[in-house]
Order: C-alpha cells, then sequence, then structure tokens
C-alpha cells in the first residue's frame, strides 16, 4: 500500500522553509519534523468486525535548533504564511530566554556538537 503525501504539510511546506532559512542566519542548525497522521480502530468481536477513524491523531511541527551548546526545540501546531518573520523573532526569543534561565540557575549543561546530516532530494512512502 502506497502512502499518500499529506495536503496539509504540501501546503506548509513553503513557510517552513522559509522559518527554517531565517532560523539558519541565527543557529548553526535548524530542523523541522512536520507530522500529519490519522489512525483507524479495528474492533473484532465473535460477532462484528467495526472500523472507524481513531481519536489518534496528529498535526503538527517540532522544530529543533542547535542554540550554541545543545540542541532546543520548540513545537507548534500552526504556521501563518503571513507571520513567519514574527514568529522566528519569537522562536528566537524563546529559546533564548530558557537557554539563559538555565546559565543563571548555573544548571550543569551537557554540550553536543551539531549533527552532520546528509541531504535527501527524494522520500519514498510506501507501506
Amino acid at each position: 500500500m502506497e502512502t499518500q503525501l499529506s495536503d496539509f504539510l504540501v501546503k506548509t511546506r513553503p513557510s517552513i522553509k522559509k522559518l527554517v532559512d531565517i532560523l539558519s542566519k541565527h543557529y548553526k542548525y535548524v530542523s523541522i519534523l512536520g507530522s500529519d497522521t490519522c489512525g483507524k480502530t479495528f474492533e473484532v468481536s465473535k460477532t462484528s468486525t467495526n472500523l472507524k477513524d481513531s481519536f489518534w491523531n496528529e498535526r503538527g511541527f517540532v522544530l529543533r535548533v542547535h542554540n550554541g551548546i545543545n540542541y532546543s526545540e520548540y513545537s507548534f501546531n500552526e504556521i501563518d504564511p503571513k507571520r513567519i518573520e514574527e514568529m522566528a523573532k519569537d522562536i528566537m526569543e524563546k529559546i533564548d530566554y530558557e537557554l539563559n534561565i538555565m546559565k543563571n540557575l548555573k544548571t550543569e549543561i551537557s554540550p553536543y556538537e551539531v549533527i552532520e546530516e546528509e541531504s535527501t532530494q527524494k522520500l519514498s512512502l510506501k507501506v
């Protein structure tokens, strides 16, 4: 069975790319995982079989950046193409704020190097 690419992810791709481009000017590493999944529930008994949509659905994004020491993550469910610059600024402020809190509390922060990744041009989705 071949899986269809999500319309939601296809429509948000240009905005996500722009967000990555903006954040890449501030951070050495930026990645965003986009997810749009829905499930089915199968119920089988001696007398019947039932198939219906599951309440277990997931749609949104997880952004990861190398903050200069290690990695910070930020998650969001929606992206407004008209607010990309403002969103990038908000994300940077939140990530920098949380990192500064840890530094000010003298929390031991384990350093991690920047991840080296290979570029992927095409992804085959076969199940």
